[in-house]
């Protein structure tokens, strides 16, 4: 790993998850530059709301990835749609189950 990469979508996501947490599933919108400089209101927000949403009662945690965050060594399923958004980012969501200690 080289001394420019980003901490990577695995330390992003398992610093934001109690220690007891196992992942069982995600969810991903790219946000494209575009939109988010001629949005009205806050659509970062937003998004993560309705991500929120989706996960319904299951435990989780929503974060925002931007360029930097991931290291390309081992997050390259998400780089690509990264790049994607032209200097956008990302809205991702994981749900989780506690397991007893």
């Amino acid at each position: 790993m080289s001394d420019t990469a980003g901490p990577g979508l695995r330390a992003l996501v398992y610093a934001e998850l109690p220690p007891n947490a196992t992942p069982t599933g995600t969810a991903c919108h790219p946000i494209h530059r575009h939109v988010l400089a001629h949005a009205e209101g806050d659509i970062v927000e937003l998004t993560k709301q309705k991500m929120s949403a989706e996960f319904g009662d299951e435990p989780h945690v929503v974060l925002t990835i931007k360029d930097g965050d991931l290291d390309p060594a081992t997050d390259g399923d998400l780089v690509g749609p990264l790049a994607l958004t032209a200097g956008g980012l990302l809205v991702f969501g994981v749900a989780y189950r506690l397991e007893d200690a």
